[in-house]
């Protein structure tokens, strides 16, 4: 298994979960993006990295990686929130024989639950690029927000004011990651729970809309019948980890891509 934290966050924040995959017997690899976590230079403000450097570099280069420890290994990639764009958007996308989405959503600010849709937007449409902008990167951590992040891809997150991306045509990279996502034909399972004011219905749908080609599978928790707070972080919590099981469980009736030759199959 291959993992991908959320935009911004430190893979350390994940470490019970991953414990968790790795005591079921799955080998894991979980890596920081760079400019996160232990990928953070010691000076942040000044570092450049985004969304592109994220799947065309880390996330390739880690598929490249496991896919060399476990050549005949089966690989599953498991992403969170906007981890769901890199891993959906890799170049190498074909080498993953299924992906996993957890709370997957764009960062469109309409698509934010109602009754966070003002100050999630005022937050991160309005705050954070000019907090950003003014020290250089988004200091996350001093602001108790997640952790800190470069400045790129805080401007790439606040820029999701439109429905489609926004992509500057002479940004040649974004448009081909776009690419890779749109001939993905990898089998999808989609994890989302009902009281996540990010990874909305919509938010989810807005996703999968990138990735037409791929068969995908949907499962929504109701947080409320399950008497739990999930949210967008929380299934990855000890106190949610009664949950857990339910990705191994979910990905033995899944169907996958041996190779990027193989027929992609519907699920059942």
């Amino acid at each position: 298994m291959l993992f991908n934290a959320g935009g911004g966050l430190a893979i350390r924040r994940y470490r019970h979960f991953l414990r968790y995959l790795a005591s079921e017997g799955f080998p894991v690899l979980a890596y920081d993006y760079r400019g996160v976590g232990s990928n953070r230079p010691t000076r942040l403000r000044g570092f450049d990295a985004g969304l592109e450097d994220w799947a065309e570099f880390d996330h390739a280069g880690a598929i490249d990686d496991i896919r060399t420890r476990y050549p005949n290994a089966r690989l599953t990639t498991i992403s969170h929130s906007i981890g769901g764009l890199v891993s959906c958007s890799v170049p190498n996308g074909a080498d993953q024989g299924r992906i996993v989405l957890i709370a997957p959503h764009t960062g469109y600010w309409r698509d934010y639950q109602t009754a966070w849709k003002v100050p999630m937007t005022l937050m991160w449409h309005g705050l954070m690029p000019l907090v950003s902008r003014i020290v250089g990167y988004f200091p996350g951590s001093r602001v108790g927000l997640g952790d800190d992040f470069p400045l790129r891809f805080a401007l790439q997150w606040s820029s999701r004011t439109a429905a489609e991306f926004q992509v500057d045509t002479r940004d040649a990279r974004v448009w081909t990651l776009l690419g890779n996502a749109e001939v993905l034909m990898s089998p999808v399972l989609v994890v989302s729970f009902s009281d996540d004011a990010f990874a909305s219905r919509a938010g989810v749908s807005r996703l999968l809309s990138l990735i037409p080609r791929a068969p995908v599978e949907r499962c929504e928790l109701d947080a409320r019948r399950l008497a739990r707070r999930i949210g967008h972080f929380g299934f990855f919590s000890r106190r949610n980890q009664a949950l857990w099981s339910m990705i191994p469980h979910l990905l033995e009736r899944m169907p996958a891509r041996d190779s990027p030759y193989d027929a992609h199959a519907g699920f059942d």
